[in-house]
Formats: C-alpha cells, sequence, structure tokens
C-alpha cells in the first residue's frame, strides 16, 4: 500500500454508512480507506462482530440457502448475495481483510486505535484477538446483544443474558474439533485470563463451557478512551504524585524489604 500523503483527500469509513455494505466498498477502487479516528474503528470491529453472530446464525439453520431479505431475517443484516452459511464465511473474511488494510493505512497516518494497542501490548494471537473483539461488542453494543437473543445461538441456556464460553465457542469457530481445540483460550493460565483481560465465573460449580465469560471493564474502558468511574466503591480512591521517599520511612528494614517484594510481585502479575 502506498504512503498516504494528504489525509482530508483520503476517504474515511464515515464517508459511507456503517453498515456491512460499506465495509465492502471500503476495499475497493484505487484509493486507500482508513479510520478518521478511534470511534471509527470501534464501530467496524462491532459490525464485524455481528457479521459473526449472522454466520453463527446460518450454520445452526443448516447448508440450505436463506432469503435475508423476508421480514424475518433483515435484523441479520446480510447483503443480498449471502443466502447461507458459505457466503456468510466468505463475507466475514472479506470484512476482516478490509480491516486490516484500513488499520494499516491509518496507523501510517499516525491514527491511535486503542484496541490494537491492547492486542500488541498483550501479545495475543488471531484466536484471542477475535474473542476479545467479540467480547467488547457485546459489552458495549445494544444492537448486537439483541441480535444474540434473536438469533438464539446459545445452545446451552438460550434464556440466559449472560454469554458463556459454549456460546464463545460456538460463534468464532467451525465446528466441535476447532471448538476442542480452543478451550485452552479459556484455562486459568492462558493469557486472556491470566492477564485479566477476560472475567470467568462459575469455575468451581460448572464445566468449563457453561462459565459465563465477558471483558475486564478496564480493558473495555481502554478501548473505548472512557476514563470515567462507573463503580462506585471506586470514587473513594484518589490518585497522588507521592513526596515521601521511601527510604525515609521509618519501618523495620525486614518489613519493608517483605512490601517492596510484595508490591513487585504483585505489580509483575
Amino acid at each position: 500500500m502506498a504512503p498516504i500523503q494528504n489525509t482530508e483527500e483520503i476517504p474515511t469509513v464515515s464517508d459511507q454508512s456503517l453498515d456491512y455494505m460499506s465495509g465492502c466498498q471500503a476495499c475497493t477502487g484505487d484509493s486507500a480507506y482508513l479510520f478518521r479516528d478511534n470511534m471509527e474503528h470501534i464501530e467496524y470491529l462491532v459490525m464485524e462482530a455481528r457479521a459473526w453472530v449472522a454466520l453463527a446464525f446460518l450454520r445452526i439453520k443448516g447448508p440450505g440457502s436463506l432469503d435475508p431479505s423476508v421480514p424475518e431475517l433483515q435484523f441479520l443484516k446480510l447483503p443480498a448475495n449471502v443466502t447461507g452459511p458459505e457466503e456468510a464465511y466468505h463475507w466475514c473474511t472479506h470484512l476482516e481483510e478490509c480491516r486490516k488494510e484500513m488499520e494499516t493505512a491509518s496507523l501510517s497516518q499516525g491514527i491511535h486505535l486503542n484496541f490494537l494497542t491492547v492486542c500488541q501490548q498483550y501479545g495475543l494471537d488471531a484466536f484471542e484477538t477475535r474473542v476479545l473483539q467479540f467480547l467488547f461488542a457485546v459489552d458495549t453494543s445494544i444492537d448486537l446483544c439483541a441480535m444474540l437473543n434473536r438469533c438464539n445461538v446459545d445452545t446451552w441456556e438460550t434464556d440466559r443474558n449472560d454469554i458463556d464460553v459454549g456460546t464463545v465457542l460456538s460463534i468464532l469457530t467451525d465446528g466441535y474439533t476447532e471448538q476442542i481445540e480452543k478451550r485452552r483460550y479459556f484455562s486459568a493460565t492462558a493469557t486472556l485470563v491470566k492477564q485479566e483481560i477476560v472475567r470467568i465465573d462459575g469455575w468451581s460449580t460448572a464445566r468449563i463451557i457453561e462459565s459465563c465469560i465477558s471483558i475486564h471493564a478496564r480493558i473495555s474502558n481502554f478501548i473505548l478512551g472512557d476514563n470515567n468511574v462507573y463503580d462506585e466503591s471506586m470514587l473513594c480512591f484518589t490518585t497522588e504524585t507521592p513526596t515521601i521517599n521511601l527510604d525515609s520511612v521509618i519501618i523495620d528494614p525486614d518489613i519493608r524489604d517483605d512490601l517492596i517484594r510484595y508490591a513487585r510481585a504483585f505489580l509483575q502479575q
């Protein structure tokens, strides 16, 4: 992709309606498209997540062709030529390729994309990145949550509002074999869990596929660029710059060394 010299002449994803067709059009033509800011990138990430849910819905319905133009299926927001799981899979792949090209163009212009920052800092691989993207979309998009309820893709407990590991696997993988292989991403020692990027509840009372999973609030807020405090229990804390050196504190040397060791261990973990 050739370097872009003037961002004012470059079309952005905002130049078109942010629906499924804009993702397709963003990859066509002679000009390189880019995300104007972090929020446009977030909107595209959520759009992709909707496409994954639609694909999962079509897989559950079976290989037969469907007509997404009928009123009962218009909530899928798929292009008219996507009438089955195979076409939906290629559409999802196409959206992903478009996004990566646009991300490259955006980064070359110095546009900061918080989601990519998280993925890079934690060294997330392709599947970990996809899990994070999906859980972020679930956490922030009311429309996506409504779509999940309508698609009924949770094969374990369809009436439960929480997302479980089984649902994530059913949407983001292609069949039983891949679901078994990807279970390891939700173990206690896996990066997503160990680094507290996601939270998993119910380990002691349920199988891993039935355990509820969600993105950690601090990760979701960082991606959004939202520095507001929503947990009132945190309002009693303030950030201060220390004015006293630890060496000047009168305390037993052994206790001080223990405190330093514990603090360092906490920060490392």
